[in-house]
């Protein structure tokens, strides 16, 4: 059995992936950065080191900076051009790669309304 889509990926498809990626980088920002604020603010406080506050003001500030940086070139690299669903297999190709994951790692999938959501797709091996 042979399943393909191909074709470009809607705006509405691209906003999501967007808002999506900006929330992921910015969780992961915020916890490095709480990483590095810890022992920063100690130093500061136990050594007196006042401008130390100003590089916690910053690593604060940068998860929310990242939130609204612009992603549409790397949603454009990564948003899949075609679709194949073979035997066991999902192929997934787009710009930057292709992936190629198995068909049962897919636990659910989610009607979009112009495109499908498939949940649970994390193991991975790239073909290129």
């Amino acid at each position: 059995m042979l399943i393909q889509f191909s074709g470009e990926v809607s705006d509405n498809c691209k906003k999501y992936l967007a808002k999506k990626e900006a929330l992921f980088e910015s969780i992961l920002c915020l916890v490095v950065s709480l990483i590095f604020i810890t022992p920063l603010t100690v130093v500061a406080i136990v050594f007196g080191v006042w401008i130390l506050f100003l590089a916690i003001g910053f690593i604060a500030i940068l998860p929310i900076v990242i939130a609204f940086v612009p992603k549409k070139k790397s949603v454009e690299k990564c948003a899949p051009k075609k679709f194949t669903i073979r035997k066991d297999l999902i192929d997934i190709e787009s710009k930057k790669d292709t992936l190629v994951k198995p068909l049962a790692d897919v636990s659910k999938v989610i009607d979009m309304g112009e495109w499908y959501q498939m949940k649970n797709l994390r193991k991975y091996s790239k073909k290129k």
